[in-house]
């Protein structure tokens, strides 16, 4: 299996997971456009964050 055919297999949930953990201490949202500070005043889990950030809707 290739790195691409992985990556292309993975829930977009668990890559977000994996990107937020090896990130730091920057949020993976915050690169995605989301503002942190705002998000992690009412979410107490980074898991619990990405979940609801991936099923809000978007207006674009």
């Amino acid at each position: 299996m290739t790195n691409r055919e992985k990556l292309a297999n993975m829930a977009l949930y668990d890559m977000l997971l994996m990107m937020n953990e090896n990130s730091g201490k920057r949020c993976v949202l915050e690169q995605l456009g989301a503002d942190p500070v705002e998000r992690c005043s009412k979410e107490v889990f980074c898991r619990d964050c990405i979940a609801r950030w991936l099923n809000e809707e978007r207006d674009e």
